[in-house]
């Protein structure tokens, strides 16, 4: 039976990082039960296995994407609420979610 984590998100944090192997960026994302470290690497080769240990009595997420895919995280974060995320250990499918919007909402003020 694989195990699947999946809540609400609660803050982040984003860094761009120089001379660290292929990793180029980094977001670290609080949830309501897990710390997501989101790693982004240089170039198009394969990448490191996602990982999910559990360190100090508190779940950790280790998710590998490319470099290219920052802004796009970036922007989800920064625009979009209630976001949630999931993963499943046995497949290390990660993604990340708004929840239900209707349809043709925007999100800037009215006057």
């Amino acid at each position: 039976m694989p195990n699947i984590y999946h809540g609400e998100l609660e803050s982040y944090f984003a860094s761009v990082i120089t001379r660290w192997g292929d990793r180029t960026r980094q977001i670290v994302i609080v949830a309501e039960n897990a710390t997501v470290y989101l790693w982004f690497y240089a170039g198009s080769g394969p990448l490191p296995g996602n990982t999910s240990p559990v360190i100090g009595g508190q779940q950790h997420l280790y998710i590998n994407m490319y470099a290219d895919d920052y802004l796009s995280v970036i922007d989800l974060l920064r625009n979009e609420k209630p976001l949630r995320y999931f993963y499943r250990d046995d497949s290390k499918l990660f993604y990340i979610s708004t929840r239900d919007e209707p349809i043709g909402e925007h999100e800037l003020s009215q006057q």
